[in-house]
């Protein structure tokens, strides 16, 4: 959250934020390896570094955003859901 608070600050007013991650918890519609390992082995990979708990869920990015102070949050899935983008923006006031 320290991160999203900085990045806010550097928005003016009015600015957007773009965000793209892979998330937990979510299939893909297409899958080359018919196995989890490739998310798995991010996860993992994520989950090795202290402080990091794996990819986020889709509710945990949009939760993070709302607690910063961002709004206007959209959630856009990449074709076959490999990843999501996440746009928010810096209100106003």
């Amino acid at each position: 959250m320290e991160l999203l608070n900085h990045l806010k600050a550097l928005l003016s007013p009015g600015g957007e934020i773009g965000i793209l991650t892979a998330l937990r918890g979510v299939t893909p519609a297409f899958q080359i390896l018919k196995t989890h390992i490739p998310q798995n082995l991010m996860s993992f990979f994520l989950t090795c570094h202290e402080g990091f708990e794996g990819l986020p869920l889709e509710k945990e990015m949009v939760d993070l955003l709302e607690q910063t102070g961002f709004t206007e949050i959209q959630v856009i899935p990449l074709p076959f859901k490999v990843s999501h983008y996440f746009f928010a923006r810096k209100p106003l006031d």
